[in-house]
């Protein structure tokens, strides 16, 4: 495994966890440094990281968890996701079971994950495969269901009787009061707040109200072309909110409109679809369940209620099945995958 020094991260790390990040993917280093300051380092609900270095000071791997305080049918929990997990390349030699084995112990002795967090959630990468399977485990996995809306489609009426919608642009007063009822799983308004407001985004909250009382919400952000539906939550069976709600951020829109739920009830669906929406394939997503939270799993697999977990930043990963090959995609100026058994 080489010799490395395996220890949680300080505030001077940040900008080489990102770097490290950036040759691992390939991704563009400043946009990840900027990512990973937000959701690891500036976060007020907490982070736990722990990581990899070299001996000349390089971090080569890193194991990051995001701490999100989430609402489950109303409860207030504290879930953590995974972020910014990575092992570079060079030192994947022999399969990343040592190293991350190695990361994954610092971590949980010194974070003891399951005893403070409800539950773990993620999208599949080639690390992540790998850790969630063999450290989180993996109780729940779900393909997500992605709707987009192409710009080109003609808009139709939508709005429905007694509906009204306001738009705020100021997601640190609004985001606070946009926890809508018992809506399966969704992050609470405090962490929307906090999201909304952070650098370089531009986050709109929509609220949907009938006699005065708030029924409904949406967190939409415009980035790459798109207008992303982050987050939703309406009063069940409200058609006529669900309605108003995606007929006002349609029409504001003048590009794509694309969102993403990991579940969703059959009702909620068929409303997207009657307002245009196409269900295409979605990346596989995983919940690791603590014993805390036993009963996810019937809101998981729920009927009634939907839940929202993305982020407008995901990025679609290969579908993978428990148990089979993982087939990595090929490194920056290289032809061909990488294959690695996922065991």
């Amino acid at each position: 495994m080489g010799h490395f020094e395996l220890r949680t991260a300080a505030e001077d790390d940040w900008a080489g966890i990102a770097d490290g990040f950036a040759r691992a993917t390939g991704g563009d280093a400043s946009r990840i440094r900027q990512h990973i300051a937000c959701a690891l380092r500036d976060n007020p609900h907490g982070s736990s990281s722990v990581l990899a270095a070299a001996p000349d000071g390089r971090i080569v791997a890193h194991l990051g968890v995001t701490h999100v305080p989430m609402l489950v049918s109303g409860s207030p929990l504290l879930f953590g996701r995974l972020h910014g997990c990575f092992i570079e390349p060079a030192y994947r030699t022999g399969g990343v079971h040592g190293l991350f084995a190695a990361l994954y112990d610092v971590f949980q002795t010194t974070f003891e994950i399951r005893e403070r967090l409800a539950a773990v959630f993620g999208q599949w990468d080639e690390v992540d495969w790998w850790h969630m399977r063999r450290t989180f485990g993996h109780d729940a996995v779900a393909t997500s269901i992605d709707l987009h809306r192409p710009a080109i489609r003609p808009v139709l009426e939508l709005v429905g009787e007694g509906a009204v919608i306001t738009r705020d642009g100021d997601g640190s007063v609004s985001a606070r009061c946009l926890d809508v009822g018992s809506c399966g799983v969704r992050r609470s308004g405090e962490f929307d707040a906090w999201r909304a407001v952070a650098p370089g985004r531009s986050d709109r909250i929509w609220q949907a109200w009938q006699a005065g009382e708030r029924t409904g919400m949406a967190i939409t952000r415009d980035a790459g072309g798109v207008r992303w539906i982050l987050d939703w939550a309406v009063r069940p069976q409200d058609s006529e909110s669900v309605r108003a709600l995606l007929h006002a951020v349609i029409v504001d829109a003048c590009t794509p409109v694309h969102t993403r739920f990991w579940t969703s009830d059959v009702f909620t669906l068929s409303l997207f679809q009657e307002a245009g929406f196409e269900v295409v394939a979605g990346p596989e997503a995983y919940l690791a369940i603590h014993p805390v939270l036993p009963h996810i799993h019937h809101l998981w697999l729920s009927e009634h209620w939907h839940v929202t977990l993305a982020d407008a930043g995901l990025r679609a990963m290969p579908r993978l099945t428990i148990g089979e090959p993982v087939v990595h995609p090929p490194s920056p100026g290289t032809s061909g995958a990488r294959k690695r058994n996922g065991e």
